[in-house]
């Protein structure tokens, strides 16, 4: 399971009792600063979502962060990036990779975490 990987899983396990897959997720922004972060939208509305949030929030976006990134690789970026993303534990590193239609990002990372987890309310078409 992917959060199981991170530093700290009760960041997802606060918001979901079975946490969802990295399938079929929208990449709405990747930064690089001393570490790489991306800003995901979740494919599942939580389930235990907090009391905080708006009572109209119906999806979720989660922020994850990526230390002692090294040989990161981005092809094809776009306005919209759907696809899955991978994460897994290889000797003391952590490889992370999103593979959309035509757009890819690779990297190696010593860990992340997930920041955050925020509600919003997405426009219903």
């Amino acid at each position: 399971m992917w959060w199981e990987l991170a530093v700290n899983p009760r960041n997802v396990t606060t918001y979901y009792a079975s946490p969802p897959d990295l399938r079929g997720v929208e990449v709405s922004s990747v930064c690089i600063h001393r570490w790489v972060e991306l800003l995901i939208e979740l494919p599942v509305f939580p389930d235990k979502p907090s009391r905080r949030w708006h009572p109209s929030c119906n999806a979720a976006t989660a922020n994850l962060r990526f230390f002692g990134f090294r040989n990161v690789q981005l092809d094809n970026w776009g306005f919209t990036n759907k696809g899955d993303i991978n994460l897994k534990k290889v000797g003391n590193t952590i490889e992370f990779s999103f593979q959309g239609e035509s757009n890819r990002l690779f990297g190696c990372a010593d860990c992340f975490d997930v920041e955050k987890i925020t509600g919003y309310c997405k426009e219903v078409k």
